[in-house]
């Protein structure tokens, strides 16, 4: 009776040790972070940034638009009151895309909270989220590729790129009134 316990005990700790480990992984996979690349110039050189996009955007960078990006395909967004959508003033796109809303991780676009499609044009709209935006947070706004089958999917519709940067624009999230 008392081996029994024991076996039980064992399996309780190793199925819960296994729960955590799968638990993890799921969470890295949904932590898509990891999967999102970028392509800066620096020095003259264009190079492969994994993990996260960094800060490391020269100056006059995206990064420091004033919350507008203005080029072949423009986008805009203000800082907003904190929660679960996200309103973009302006998007100018050449062809139908994504509108992307990322995370500031360490100064630069972490993870992603929501994704709705544009269609070409000049076009205003919302994204909604899976969480809300928090307040003082900063976020970044960011136009991704369609690959055309209608679902947003970080690993095929990737960040497009202009002039070797991605096409983003950044705003806080402020108190809601």
């Amino acid at each position: 009776m008392q081996d029994n316990k024991y076996y039980s005990r064992n399996n309780l700790i190793s199925t819960f040790l296994i729960g955590v480990l799968v638990g993890f992984g799921v969470y890295s996979m949904w932590d898509n972070s990891a999967a999102v690349k970028s392509f800066v110039k620096q020095d003259g050189e264009t190079q492969e940034k994994g993990d996260v996009m960094e800060e490391s955007l020269n100056e006059g960078s995206l990064l420091d638009t004033n919350m507008e990006y203005s080029g072949v395909y423009t986008l805009s967004a203000q800082d907003q009151p904190a929660g679960l959508k996200v309103l973009i003033d302006s998007a100018t796109m050449e062809e139908q895309g994504w509108i992307v809303i990322h995370e500031d991780r360490d100064g630069a676009p972490g993870n992603i909270l929501g994704a709705r499609r544009f269609e070409a044009g000049v076009s205003t709209g919302e994204v909604e989220l899976l969480r809300n935006t928090v307040e003082g947070g900063i976020y970044y706004a960011m136009i991704h590729t369609d690959d055309g089958d209608g679902q947003f999917d970080h690993t095929k519709d990737l960040p497009l790129l202009e002039n070797d940067a991605p096409v983003m624009v950044t705003f806080s999230a402020i108190r809601a009134h």
